[in-house]
């Protein structure tokens, strides 16, 4: 019997240890720069080598002696949103290694490919000169497709500051290698799309350096299975009804559409019948929230009566679009549009796009077939909603308000996901059939680092053990 035992601890020990180097061989690897294990600051790509910094706009952030303004100011070499033009990109390289930004010394640009790229949309001189679209050899290339095909796109990705401010867009990345005129461009956006410099003169890009080798030190960043902790609320013990996000401190329900479920006394039907307050796929007005979110907390639901709405930041620094652009009226007041990534909505999604294949792959199912909800907090004229995942124009953290700052009313129904502050419930333990339970979380295709993964293993591991003695 307990040879058995030994065996079949080894078993599990085993598989333990290859789901632990198959994290490990994550092509994209987080690195601490700066001496605090909990961040990171860049990440090593394991298939080229090199280390990428997490910052795709280090201009945005820092000058390295070089003076900041208008480019048309032609005594300012950085602007305000972190472009340069050509000219000032020996500097500010020279600038950031003479700095030894965060410990290193030998910062450089990405390359594309020098000679013929066969993937290139433009082919000249039978294929000695290749740019365009679909590029995807040498460094930029290489990374954005990795990108494409792991994250859905570099906006979903561990990396910050790829859009450019105030536009829906990736703005194009300095390269160190030259084209068949001028120095190599890069957009890290769809298939990506390599450009060079004219003739003329070159338009402005933003500075996104990397460095050969794996440099730093590894990072002890919490795993999916340790931030995502399910949690019990009806009793069974074999069932998870929500989940509580370390980081956070709150807990999601695990279902992300309640209304699909749930009416809590509100009619249910066709929004062409006026008395229908919620619809045949649980989405409902803003004008419902209120008696829908008194109900499930007067119904003493799952056993708890402070359920509420996530929230979104009224002054994300992320968000792209200024309200006033589309109203001068509200010039200083909150944002909205892609990349809104902080508060509880715009982090809370990060967290699963960066950790899964998409939102659709995490333990939330009704995100696969409705993904905006409706939020807490409010915009410049009226409510938040917010799209988890990447919408179909693949932008991430699209935060929207209800009425528009155009005017114009546009609210579309939505989903309600509930929270609740703190950790609530209980850790499920579903049976394994032997008599003896084990809990965990498993992100579909995501990263994480694999000594936070061992060590949740090996302590369920040696609990079972202790257990079946």
């Amino acid at each position: 019997m307990i040879k058995r035992k030994l065996i079949s601890l080894s078993l599990l020990l085993t598989t333990a240890l290859v789901s632990s180097y198959t994290l490990a061989q994550e092509r994209l690897q987080p690195r601490d720069l700066d001496g605090n294990p909990t961040t990171a600051e860049a990440w090593y790509d394991s298939e080229l080598n090199i280390t990428w910094l997490q910052d795709t706009n280090i201009g945005l952030s820092n000058t390295f002696g070089l003076q900041r303004g208008s480019i048309s100011d032609f005594g300012s070499e950085v602007d305000a949103g972190g472009a340069m033009l050509l000219e000032a990109l020996p500097a500010f390289i020279s600038g950031m290694n003479q700095s030894t930004f965060l410990g290193q010394s030998n910062w450089r640009l990405p390359t594309a490919m020098i000679g013929s790229d066969p993937d290139c949309s433009t082919q000249l001189d039978n294929g000695a000169i290749a740019y365009g679209s679909g590029c995807t050899g040498a460094e930029a290339g290489s990374l954005n497709l990795y990108l494409e095909n792991r994250y859905g796109g570099i906006a979903a990705s561990p990396f910050v500051n790829s859009r450019t401010s105030g536009l829906n867009i990736v703005g194009d990345r300095w390269l160190g290698s030259n084209g068949p005129s001028g120095r190599h461009k890069f957009s890290f956006s769809g298939q990506g799309n390599l450009t060079f410099c004219g003739a003329g003169r070159c338009d402005k890009a933003y500075v996104w350096p990397v460095h050969d080798g794996d440099i730093g030190s590894v990072t002890q960043l919490p795993t999916f299975s340790d931030s995502l902790l399910p949690r019990d609320l009806d009793g069974d013990s074999t069932t998870t009804e929500a989940y509580y996000y370390v980081p956070q401190n709150i807990t999601w329900l695990a279902e992300s559409n309640l209304g699909l479920v749930e009416s809590f006394g509100l009619q249910r039907g066709l929004f062409d019948d006026n008395a229908t307050q919620v619809n045949e796929n649980g989405l409902m007005f803003a004008e419902s929230l209120q008696a829908f979110i008194e109900g499930a907390n007067q119904s003493n639901y799952l056993g708890m009566s402070n359920w509420r709405l996530p929230i979104a930041a009224a002054d994300d620094p992320g968000c792209l679009r200024d309200a006033e652009l589309l109203n001068p009226d509200l010039e200083g007041q909150a944002v909205f549009g892609a990349d809104c990534l902080a508060a509880e909505a715009g982090e809370f999604n990060q967290f699963l796009l960066s950790n899964t294949t998409t939102t659709q792959a995490s333990p939330f199912t009704s995100l696969a077939t409705q993904s905006r909800v409706w939020l807490g907090s409010n915009g410049p004229t009226g409510r938040h909603s917010f799209f988890f995942g990447l919408t179909d124009r693949g932008e991430v953290g699209n935060l929207g308000v209800c009425p528009s700052p155009s005017g114009i009313r546009h609210c579309q129904p939505s989903a309600v996901w509930l929270v609740h502050d703190g950790d609530i419930g209980t850790g499920p333990q579903p049976d394994n059939g032997e008599g003896t339970t084990t809990t965990e979380v498993t992100p579909t295709g995501g990263g994480g680092g694999s000594v936070g993964f061992m060590g949740l293993l090996v302590g369920l591991l040696l609990r079972r053990v202790r257990t079946r003695r």
